[in-house]
């Protein structure tokens, strides 16, 4: 038997739940996109809410719960991962300041913590003192119903997109952690004529990288074709000679995993959870070694033995993990709260 939901959600976050007809969806006002002032509406609005129908239990699967609301409402938080503790140069002072606030509320309010990997699961046993019986690790998982796209829409594609060049893909937002500087670095050294695609959002820094590109001499090299459709993210990951992630800091690291199971190898940052995801599936490099990049990118285009033994770990390690086995443990963590 499934748990009945009732969703909290913005607007535009409503419109994306296509596949829940089941669910009971109620449209809270929108805060904004800034931090504090999002939390302090999300949380007024979700009192309201409850005030007039209350729940059972009160999950907030995105880092923060709702510490503002009443102790009769037991909650469950999903964190991600505490990035701003690790490399807080990427943070204004004022924004560390209010994210471990709001952390620390949400921890202590919570009667249990779900964290998306084991690394995360102890950065937050370490840096906010809570008891390893309140935190349970929930690995997500991988679409595993995708399938190879034909070589007709992979012709579709190139078109699209103008790739006439062999390439490697990096699905990203253009955060700083996520190091786009250290994949210009490594493309100086790459002779095969291979390209660097970008996906993702254009935003502030997109002059800087350009202009990072063009100082390193491979501007023409590199790609960037904006935001692109979900279902398109799986075709260029499918065509890509390689998955290349150089994240300084990620709590988990879906894409690692979409890319094995497109039988693309990737190119992994050892950093944080990434190893964790990983496995031994992945060529795990150094985010700050620019030469170690080059020579992976040119074997796993030129050596097909190399790429068929990844591709076989990457199926290999796809077995750990499971939507459906995340669904199971996430509820089965409702029932026990729900019990007290």
């Amino acid at each position: 038997m499934g748990v009945p939901l009732r969703l909290f959600c913005t607007q535009e976050a409503a419109d994306t739940f296509t596949d829940l007809s089941s669910a009971d969806i109620r449209v809270l006002s929108q805060g904004g996109y800034r931090l504090p002032q999002r939390l302090w509406a999300e949380n007024g609005a979700l009192a309201r809410q409850l005030y007039r129908d209350p729940v059972s239990v009160l999950h907030s699967p995105g880092n923060f719960g709702a510490p503002l609301l009443p102790l009769r409402v037991p909650q469950v938080i999903t964190i991600h991962d505490l990035q701003h503790i690790h490399v807080p140069e990427l943070f204004p002072r004022t924004l560390r300041m209010q994210r471990t606030a709001w952390f620390r509320g949400s921890i202590l309010r919570s009667v249990h913590i779900i964290a998306i990997s084991t690394f995360t699961g102890i950065d937050v046993m370490t840096q906010f003192g809570v008891p390893p019986e309140k935190v349970t690790v929930v690995l997500e998982g991988v679409d595993r119903s995708k399938t190879h796209p034909s070589t007709e829409v992979q012709q579709a594609r190139r078109l699209e997109y103008g790739l006439s060049q062999p390439f490697v893909y990096y699905p990203a937002t253009e955060n700083r952690h996520k190091n786009h500087e250290l994949l210009i670095d490594a493309m100086t050294a790459v002779p095969e004529p291979i390209e660097l695609v970008l996906t993702g959002r254009k935003g502030m820094r997109w002059d800087d990288i350009q202009d990072y590109a063009m100082r390193a001499g491979v501007k023409e090299r590199i790609r960037h074709l904006g935001f692109v459709p979900r279902s398109h993210v799986f075709d260029l990951l499918y065509m890509a000679r390689a998955l290349v992630f150089p994240s300084l800091f990620e709590g988990f690291g879906l894409p690692v995993l979409e890319a094995m199971q497109c039988d693309t190898p990737a190119i992994v940052s050892n950093a944080a959870s990434l190893p964790e995801v990983a496995g031994d599936a992945a060529m795990l490099l150094s985010p700050q070694d620019a030469s170690s990049w080059a020579n992976a990118i040119s074997q796993l285009h030129t050596d097909n033995e190399l790429r068929s033994k990844f591709i076989r770990l990457g199926r290999k390690n796809l077995d750990r993990f499971s939507w459906q086995r995340c669904a199971q443990q996430t509820a089965n963590i409702y029932a026990r709260v729900g019990a007290r």
